[in-house]
C-alpha cells in the first residue's frame, strides 16, 4: 500500500440506520476494488443506478487469484469502455454489511483513461439497476452523491464508501500527492 495514503474508513450498519448485529455474527469476507478514473478533460467516471436512486464508482469484486490492479483494469474496461493506467493506491473502506452478514474490503485506486473504445458491458445485475455511465468534475460527483437517496441497503453502503473515496481523491488530486 502507498504509505502516503494509509487512510481507511469503517462503515458500520449504525452509520446508515440499519440493523446492528454482533461482530462475531459476520460470516464472510471479500475484496473489491474501485477506481477514481479521470479522462483527458479531468472528469471522473461515476455510474448512476437510476432504478435505486444512487451513484457509485466503477469497479468490482476481486476473483480468486486475481490482483487488485488486474481486477480494476478488467472491471473498468467493461463498465466505462476504456483501457486505463492504474496509478496510486488511495484508500480502503471496510464495510460491515449487516443484511448479508459480510465484511467487504473495498480498495480504491487513482486511474487515468488511456484509450476509450466506447463499448460498455454492464453485468445483468447492473443493468437491472438501470446503470448509466456519467462523467463529472470531482466536486460535482461529490455533490451528486451527497444528494442521493438510495432505496437499497447496498446503495447506502455504496454511497458512504464512494463519498469517502471521492473526498480522499479530491485531497490527493488537489495537492498532487
Amino acid at each position: 500500500m502507498n504509505s502516503k495514503f494509509p487512510i481507511y474508513k469503517e462503515i458500520r450498519p449504525q452509520d446508515l440506520g440499519l440493523e446492528i448485529i454482533p461482530d462475531n455474527d459476520y460470516e464472510l469476507q471479500f475484496e473489491a476494488v474501485r477506481g477514481i478514473v479521470k479522462d483527458n478533460k479531468g472528469k471522473i467516471a461515476i455510474i448512476h443506478y437510476s432504478y435505486h436512486g444512487y451513484h457509485g464508482l466503477p469497479g468490482g469484486k476481486v476473483k480468486g487469484g486475481e490482483s487488485q490492479v488486474s481486477t480494476l483494469s478488467r472491471e473498468l474496461s467493461k463498465e466505462i469502455g476504456c483501457t486505463v493506467l492504474v496509478g496510486e493506491y488511495l484508500s480502503l473502506a471496510i464495510e460491515w454489511r449487516s443484511p448479508s452478514k459480510r465484511i467487504k474490503f473495498s480498495y480504491c485506486y487513482l486511474a487515468q483513461v488511456e484509450e476509450n473504445f466506447g463499448k460498455l458491458c454492464f453485468s445483468e445485475s447492473e443493468q437491472q439497476k438501470g446503470a448509466t455511465l456519467l462523467w463529472f468534475e470531482v466536486d460535482e460527483a461529490i455533490e451528486i452523491m451527497e444528494r442521493d437517496a438510495p432505496t437499497l441497503w447496498k446503495g447506502k453502503y455504496t454511497r458512504a464508501r464512494d463519498l469517502f473515496f471521492l473526498t480522499e481523491a479530491k485531497k490527493a488530486l488537489t495537492t498532487g500527492v
